[in-house]
């Protein structure tokens, strides 16, 4: 079981779509709501420009830690900081190239419920980072 967060209307082929709009497999609004599901029960997880909408970045990164399964891949793309269409009322976090060095497990930055390897960072032409994350 795979799932795509954020998936709003368009969810990835062979993934069980979470958004906090109606239309998905399950409608959670991560900004009040645990991953309705078990430990170490997911093969994967993608978000696609979902995660810059909550204020409790850390909190959501625990459920989806907790979800997975060791050595699954969490597929991640977020929009970078300076991108001119980010400063919106709707983004509530911002992103460069450094920003999962905290969650990172060989990372010197402040101590979390969980740590990640980051296996791959990209910036794409449109300023947006992709992350492929394993633990």
């Amino acid at each position: 079981m795979k799932l795509d967060i954020g998936c709003g209307i368009r969810k990835k082929e062979g993934f069980i779509g979470i958004d906090k709009h109606k239309g998905v497999n399950y409608q959670i609004n991560l900004e009040n709501d645990k991953l309705p599901f078990k430990d170490n029960s997911i093969d994967g997880v993608y978000s696609y420009h979902c995660l810059e909408h909550i204020s409790n970045f850390d909190e959501v990164m625990t459920e989806i830690y907790r979800v997975l399964k060791k050595g699954c891949i969490f597929e991640l793309y977020v929009p970078y900081f300076a991108y001119p269409l980010v400063n919106t009322p709707y983004h509530k976090i911002y992103f460069n190239f450094r920003s999962f060095n905290h969650f990172e497990k060989n990372g010197n930055t402040m101590p979390t419920k969980h740590k990640f390897k980051v296996i791959e960072k990209k910036m794409i032409f449109k300023f947006w980072f992709f992350f492929w994350i394993y633990f």
